[in-house]
């Protein structure tokens, strides 16, 4: 029976963290969604003011600095719903009594108690760029969006390959196109230049909070292993074309991400040693062609051919995961794209 038929109106209540996690069905299925919308909505239409959401992850990072303590705002959220028949002195005793992080802990459940009884005193000690407590997930904006990938971007790279992208959604939404068009390419576009090839991933792990994220995590002396498939640890098999991984103990590992994070500067020169992988190669067909499907579109845009046109723009949505994977939905979305202009120039041919 689905969880819902079990919950009771006036007698049941909802605490609800708004951030979105995959499920197994995510590996299984490439288009599968989860939408956290959908969710609070049919919690809300239950049980009323009884469901309560907010983005328990984010409050408890930007006040605890950590969100291993969202769960505890959460109980401490759910307490001050009536949900969770103790005391107040019961749950900190039993907090005392667990001996893990007790100050914060402590704290933490006081956070959420917050957060349901003064959501505009939890939203100050978040900060001004804390999310809105208590209300259900909203999509960001446009230009929320656009904002985030050009901080990413300049990350990323730099700031001139961060303004090409903007430069880039700026032209599309001066076009004159619908905002869903507008939100497909900052999305689209962000997905095919921020690639995660070998520079961003050295990158990523040369960032000072891969390494605090694993002492938080993990207790006493860890030994990492990591498992490359690129030059210079790995390769290819010549009878069967498939990748073979080398295995690489963690402070090579280490050391090699760190060097390759001071010289991703040569990303996409006549230096990079990845540049003519297939990878790479895919990477930059795939951006090519979606520009080209941007002066297609924004050449071609009429509001008749706008569902053909926008679903043009989004395919990059659908091009997910690495290697022969990433081939095969890259494949699926080639497909889909000469079906799509075709169509288009079909009923273009027609109308004239």
């Amino acid at each position: 029976m689905r969880p819902l038929s079990k919950l009771t109106p006036g007698k049941s209540v909802a605490v609800t963290d708004t951030t979105v996690v995959p499920t197994s069905e995510f590996s299984k299925n490439p288009d599968w969604q989860l939408n956290g919308d959908e969710q609070v909505e049919r919690l809300t239409r239950v049980l009323g003011d009884a469901a309560v959401a907010f983005d328990a992850q984010e409050l408890a990072e930007k006040v605890m600095g950590d969100r291993v303590f969202a769960n505890m705002v959460l109980m401490g959220a759910a307490w001050q719903q009536g949900g969770i028949p103790l005391s107040l002195q019961a749950i900190h005793r039993a907090i005392e009594l667990n001996g893990v992080a007790v100050p914060k802990n402590k704290q933490a459940f006081d956070l959420g108690r917050l957060a349901v009884a003064a959501p505009q005193e939890a939203l100050s000690l978040a900060g001004d760029t804390a999310p809105i407590l208590l209300d259900t997930h909203r999509e960001p904006t446009l230009d929320k969006i656009t904002a985030l990938r050009v901080k990413n971007l300049t990350e990323y790279k730099n700031a001139a390959f961060a303004k090409s992208y903007s430069d880039q959604v700026a032209r599309v939404q001066a076009a004159g196109l619908p905002e869903e068009a507008v939100t497909a390419v900052a999305k689209g576009l962000y997905k095919l230049m921020a690639v995660k090839d070998e520079w961003e991933v050295a990158r990523l792990y040369s960032k000072p909070s891969f390494r605090k994220q694993l002492n938080e995590t993990f207790e006493g002396d860890m030994e990492l292993t990591f498992y490359f498939g690129a030059w210079p640890y790995g390769g290819t098999d010549p009878k069967t074309g498939k990748v073979i991984k080398g295995a690489v103990k963690g402070k090579t590992a280490m050391r090699f991400f760190g060097l390759l994070n001071r010289l991703r500067g040569l990303r996409g020169t006549m230096f990079d040693p990845f540049r003519n992988n297939d990878e790479a190669k895919l990477a930059r067909k795939l951006l090519a062609d979606y520009q080209a499907d941007i002066d297609f579109v924004l050449a071609n845009w009429t509001e008749n051919k706008a569902e053909a046109m926008t679903e043009l723009l989004d395919l990059p949505e659908h091009i997910r995961g690495y290697g022969h994977v990433r081939e095969r939905h890259a494949k699926d979305a080639q497909k889909r794209r000469d079906e799509l202009r075709s169509a288009i120039q079909n009923q273009k041919d027609k109308a004239a």
